[in-house]
């Protein structure tokens, strides 16, 4: 096998771990929680979480802190400041100074209905790869425009549907 195809298989399978161990932790919680209230359909155009995010072609704005640079003590990781927006532009998420080990996929946090999942490289030229809802891409597929690092870090936009 090619290092690509292995570098693509790790990557698919740590996203399926998250996607498994990210439902076994949320029904692990639901069961111990109260009764889920039944809902009404035509309530749910009152419901919070659908008046969150206007759906359609959403964005992600990145900045990634090369290793040993950038704000925070996590000095041997990648560290990232993310934007979340939707569809009509509107912040629907993102994080600030988030450390990342190599490989390792992370939830970015949102108001999006699903997880928004994001592994980094092991090396600054490695692409960034993200997941959501069934959709896969990377920083590197002409789904991202990515600049240079410039002073320790590089900064990126990507479009999605959501």
């Amino acid at each position: 096998m090619s290092s690509e195809y292995t570098n693509l298989a790790r990557t698919f399978l740590t996203l399926m771990f998250t996607a498994i161990m990210f439902n076994i932790v949320f029904l692990s919680q639901s069961a111990s929680a109260a009764p889920a209230r039944i809902i009404e359909r035509d309530s749910l155009d009152d419901l919070a979480l659908t008046k969150r995010y206007k759906p359609g072609w959403c964005g992600l704005h990145f900045v990634q802190y090369q290793k040993n640079e950038g704000p925070g003590p996590a000095r041997n990781d990648y560290r990232f400041t993310i934007t979340i927006k939707d569809a009509a532009g509107a912040v629907v998420g993102g994080t600030g100074n988030l450390p990342m080990p190599i490989y390792q996929s992370s939830n970015l946090p949102g108001a999006l209905p699903y997880s928004l999942v994001m592994t980094p490289g092991n090396v600054d030229s490695d692409p960034l790869r993200f997941a959501y809802a069934g959709q896969s891409w990377s920083s590197s597929d002409g789904t991202c425009s990515v600049g240079i690092y410039d002073r320790g870090s590089r900064q990126g936009d990507c479009g999605f549907t959501c």
